[in-house]
């Protein structure tokens, strides 16, 4: 099996989903034991996978894992969810199903919610960052020297700008994008 390439996101977002809708519901397969969270969803990486399972080291959720539980037999146990501390681990040997389930599903709505907010933040940083494709663009001689010019190299009507930042106009182009 290969490294687990999923988008952290998605696969909270499915894991939440499949908690809200009884997934975890008694199985037909194994109604002798309890529903095990993320081990027993399409969120782990090897579920029915009883030949050649890969190794939890490959999974996604091991980067919720704290470093100093990554060696455990199953660490996505060991995925905190709170400042008290509780994992799944924790939950699984002092409450119940329901208690298990309404505490990882704040911790879902909650991480979920953050990496948005994260991903927003990136976005919106990126957006801001200047195209680095006009800088040591060859000059256009027939724009005078107190003018910056901002094109693509091999664009002879590009976009001037003077240096009190005043835009001047573009001229028209026919057939599609300016740039192209």
């Amino acid at each position: 099996m290969q490294k687990d390439e999923r988008d952290l996101l998605e696969v909270l977002k499915f894991e939440l989903q499949f908690l809200e809708h009884g997934g975890y519901g008694r199985s037909q397969r194994m109604s002798w034991r309890p529903q095990y969270i993320f081990e027993d969803s399409l969120t782990c990486m090897t579920y029915d996978s009883k030949e050649n399972p890969g190794p939890c080291s490959d999974c996604v959720l091991m980067q919720l894992v704290p470093p100093e539980c990554r060696s455990e037999k199953i660490p996505c146990r060991h995925i905190p969810f709170n400042t008290s501390g509780e994992t799944l681990d924790s939950l699984h040997r002092y409450s119940n199903q329901q208690e298990t389930e309404e505490t990882v599903g704040g911790w879902l709505r909650a991480t979920i919610q953050r990496l948005e907010e994260e991903r927003a933040v990136a976005r919106q940083a990126r957006s801001k960052t200047p195209a680095r494709w006009w800088r040591n663009v060859e000059r256009n001689p027939s724009v005078p020297e107190t003018t910056s010019q901002v094109c693509k190299p091999g664009v002879s009507d590009c976009l001037s700008l003077d240096r009190r930042r005043q835009v001047l106009p573009i001229p028209a182009r026919s057939g599609g994008n300016y740039w192209e």
